[in-house]
């Protein structure tokens, strides 16, 4: 703090009503140009008042209006503020260095840099906005920078050992310019104002969509008459700051609560901050002399709709992802596993990149094999086919939109090794095929695969082995499911085939070739809303065995972002769903849109003692890559959502 620029601030009306502290209460403020302001818990009953003061940086102000703390020498325009613990961390973007973090003492409103010695984080663009979000589900605390021409940078903050840093996790764009930001209090949206157009949300979730929804518009397309910032207090009201008026929203739909005229002390205010009792407008003072005031009382008394608590949903982390797929945009998309049979540590993730080929990672997500097959969708093993001249393989089987027919690899059983043994004599049918599932029957010692495709046709080819140790394919069934199908796992001992009906659900039929297969020979495991539990689009499916009979059934909830636990044997009792989340500490990023993906239940070695499930990530962020695998111990599932 310095001592010369104490009595910079000079409060020139107050008006205090006992029941609740302030009640207009305006200070003057002398020195830099106020730009904005940020109101931050204290020990005392009213907030600290943090100004952003352009040239003249930043200071902390009483309630009395009284500086307690200073920092000058930044050019700061925007400031925001959130608790952490027992002090305040603020964020303050400037525009030609970069991002500023620092810390506040709740108690006697201290400035110190958060990050080390120094406050600033370079940045490559050019900052005009930020503020912070807070999750307390994960204990994990995120800024948002955004350009003035609505690009915004989302950052994890991240207390390393040595010291704390900005982590980049995605980028959004707007589409137009951004004056102010602030987060939602559940967590879930991120509110930004777009002057002379109104206010829109983003999901605010490192996984969460890129897309932009319509909150509150300006006239004439709707009832604001400007959007010059944006604050949520902790009540969950929206508060927008226009030209004439204040608002004040339900972020559950938008609707205006009620509204106020901006006070006459206040007009011109482009600083807005609230929390949960207490507004305060920001006013730049003259263009020459400089200064500003500050216009504090207490919010109005409306209470948005209380928003529904969200269901609790267990979280779970990855502790392996694989290096990504070569191929951009929607391009990795179905895993499956090769155990190897003397050593279960060398066994193998086989991934397709829908635009390239297969790959072949080992159990630390490196690549062991690149198998160049062109457009393989989705790939499954089974072990121990006969080949013509008495020798045994295991077996990989993909679906290929390439030549319309089905890729077939022998995998040695001594290294692993993935060798082409034929593409299928027979075409499929089927105009583009999608997924895919092998069965290997145990009443004949006979191998099927089950192809699927968009339009929710059903082929069951015969492999069968060829004079010269090969294999091709003989179509012995053909059926629909109804719909666009992806999906399908078969629970050989028990000649049961599950097929996921993206938007209505998961079916079970009988896996033999010579079984009925119609819709009166089929039962439904569970249906999408609002008939069932899920959410479209229904993706990948897989089998935990456990011994001969117990086990789970898996399925990609792709809408939701999250998997759904069922038992292996009827009534498939639910027992619940779960989602994969970041871990800051590995730096391995949470799963989203999830295609395909498999569960192992063998011990393979002690960081997957009870095996793992291996997803398809969508969206491979912080930092953004091509799509890749993520790998999480089976252990983890049974201690969040079966214990």
């Amino acid at each position: 703090m310095r001592s010369a620029v104490i009595n910079i601030f000079v409060m020139f009306m107050v008006c205090v009503a006992p029941a609740h502290g302030w009640d207009a209460q305006v200070d003057s403020v002398e020195a830099g140009y106020l730009k904005d302001v940020a109101l931050a818990p204290a020990q005392a009953a009213e907030p600290w008042r943090i100004v952003a003061l352009d040239g003249g940086g930043i200071a902390v102000l009483d309630s009395a209006g009284q500086p307690v703390s200073t920092l000058e020498g930044h050019l700061i325009e925007r400031v925001d503020a959130i608790p952490v613990a027992d002090q305040v961390l603020v964020v303050a973007p400037e525009e030609q260095a970069g991002i500023h973090l620092w810390s506040v003492d709740q108690a006697t409103g201290a400035l110190s840099p958060w990050m080390g010695e120094s406050s600033l984080w370079p940045v490559d663009f050019a900052p005009v906005v930020a503020c912070l979000a807070y999750d307390p589900e994960q204990d994990q605390r995120f800024v948002f920078a955004a350009t003035e021409r609505g690009t915004i940078y989302h950052y994890r903050i991240v207390d390393g050992s040595a010291r704390q840093a900005l982590r980049l996790i995605r980028t959004l764009d707007i589409g137009g310019e951004i004056t102010s930001c602030s987060p939602g209090a559940a967590g879930e949206w991120l509110y930004v104002s777009e002057p002379g157009v109104g206010v829109w949300r983003l999901g605010m979730g490192a996984e969460a969509e890129r897309i932009r929804e319509p909150v509150a518009f300006v006239a004439p397309f709707g009832r604001l008459d400007e959007a010059i910032k944006v604050s949520v207090g902790a009540s969950g009201m929206l508060t927008v700051l226009g030209e004439g008026n204040v608002y004040f929203l339900d972020t559950s739909d938008g609707d205006i609560l009620t509204s106020q005229s901006v006070p006459t002390e206040a007009m011109g205010a482009e600083g807005l901050s609230t929390d949960g009792h207490w507004m305060v407008l920001g006013v730049e003072g003259g263009e020459r002399d400089g200064g500003g005031r500050l216009f504090s009382t207490a919010l109005p008394d409306v209470r948005p709709s209380p928003a529904s608590e969200p269901a609790k949903v267990p979280k779970v982390r990855a502790v392996v992802e694989t290096q990504p797929v070569s191929s951009a945009g929607d391009a990795a998309d179905d895993p499956a596993f090769w155990l190897h049979p003397q050593d279960a540590t060398q066994s193998l993730i086989l991934g397709t990149d829908k635009q390239a080929g297969l790959y072949v990672y080992d159990l630390t997500g490196e690549v062991r094999q690149f198998l160049p097959a062109g457009k393989v969708n989705n790939v499954d093993v089974r072990y121990g086919f006969g080949l013509s001249d008495g020798s045994v393989v295991d077996i990989a089987v993909a679906t290929n939109r390439s030549h319309g027919r089905l890729s077939i690899w022998g995998i040695d059983r001594a290294n692993g090794q993935l060798t082409e043994l034929g593409t299928g004599d027979e075409r499929l049918l089927m105009n583009e095929p999608y997924g895919l599932c092998l069965y290997h029957s145990t009443e004949d010692d006979a191998f099927y695969a089950l192809a699927n495709s968009k339009a929710g046709e059903v082929e069951q080819h015969r492999l069968i082995a060829t004079d010269d140790q090969r294999i091709t394919t003989k179509l012995v069934r053909s059926f629909e499911v109804g719909s666009i199908t992806e999906g399908c796992v078969v629970d050989d001992p028990y000649h049961r085939l599950f097929i996921g009906e993206e938007t209505r659900g998961i079916w079970a039929y009988d896996a033999r070739p010579d079984a009925f297969a119609s819709p009166d020979h089929r039962y439904l495991v569970d249906s999408v809303s609002p008939d069932g539990r899920l959410t479209a689009d229904i993706e990948g499916l897989a089998l935990y065995l456990d011994g001969d009979e117990q086990g789970y059934l898996v399925a990609s909830v792709q809408g939701a972002n999250r998997f759904a636990l069922y038992d292996r044997q009827p009534p498939h009792v639910f027992h619940g769903f779960f989602e994969i989340v970041a871990d800051p500490e590995t730096g391995i990023d949470g799963v989203s849109e999830t295609d395909g993906l498999e569960v192992v239940s063998h011990n393979l070695g002690p960081k997957f003692a009870q095996g793992m499930i291996v997803v398809q990530d969508g969206r491979n962020v912080e930092p953004a890559q091509h799509q890749n695998f993520k790998v999480v111990p089976w252990a983890a599932i049974v201690e969040s959502v079966l214990e």
